[in-house]
């Protein structure tokens, strides 16, 4: 097995590959396009068996992002490569069955096992209390959004960073509903490719939970990339949260693994 740093002479093969299993895939090719293959912030490497692309991994800030078409992970052979070229990393993405395989062999503290949703237009039940005003988030309310995702705690261990949030806010990407000056609610777009759209970030501020605040933001995030023609992807560990996404329409497709060392 030969691994090497991709370059965009590789792109039509990457994308080829990375097109078999699109939501899973979702994050590397979303990186791929708006930052390509040569980025401060952004890196991909791929690991060839005569000539044929098996697995792709990408680093993205401090994140580290793992994908194959099959489900075995040549883990020993990724890690002594990420360690003889100095790859660090906090988090690791994947599919469960690959991520799996990467928690035998790397310590992390934190790890969580959700699962993994798609919203299609057919499915979309939107559940918005017309009540609630949604907007979307400007740039000088980064702190406060940054204040209020390291406050819930399925998010407390995982990095959100201020650049990337930063460049989601430009993006017309993060959503919120605001009470009495201070952000009840939220909803951002982490990720999107020309045909899928990631759902992120999402959370209520203890005393908005339970009243429709997180219905209605999600709803109404995803009736916007719905309506741009993509598909719209969604994790979850939360089963009350998972209840609020399935009456909107999310149906699962599969499992993904977060784990923070």
């Amino acid at each position: 097995m030969m691994i090497c740093k991709l370059t965009a002479k590789n792109n039509e093969q990457v994308m080829e590959y990375l097109q078999l299993k699109p939501s899973f895939s979702l994050f590397l090719v979303a990186d791929i396009e708006k930052y390509g293959y040569e980025s401060d912030v952004f890196t991909v490497w791929g690991a060839f068996e005569q000539r044929e692309l098996q697995y792709v991994f990408g680093k993205y800030y401090n994140t580290l992002i793992i994908y194959s078409n099959i489900d075995e992970l040549p883990v020993k052979e990724i890690c002594n490569y990420l360690n003889s070229h100095g790859i660090n990393y906090n988090t690791l993405i994947g599919r469960r069955v690959l991520a799996e395989q990467f928690l035998q062999q790397v310590s992390f503290s934190k790890v969580y096992r959700n699962f993994f949703c798609e919203l299609r237009p057919e499915n979309f039940t939107p559940r918005i209390n017309q009540q609630l005003t949604v907007t979307k988030a400007q740039l000088s309310q980064t702190t406060d959004i940054l204040k209020l995702l390291s406050s819930i705690e399925e998010f407390s261990r995982l990095d959100f960073h201020q650049d990337a949030l930063k460049a989601h806010i430009k993006d017309g990407g993060v959503y919120l509903i605001m009470e009495q000056g201070e952000i009840a609610s939220l909803a951002m777009c982490s990720a999107n490719t020309r045909k899928l759209a990631n759902i992120g970030g999402v959370c209520t501020a203890k005393p908005y939970r339970k009243q429709g605040y997180a219905s209605t933001v999600v709803s109404t995030i995803s009736q916007d990339y719905l309506r741009q023609g993509l598909i719209c992807c969604l994790g979850y560990n939360n089963p009350a949260a998972g209840s609020i996404y399935k009456k909107i329409g999310y149906q699962e497709v599969g499992q993904v693994i977060i784990a923070r060392k």
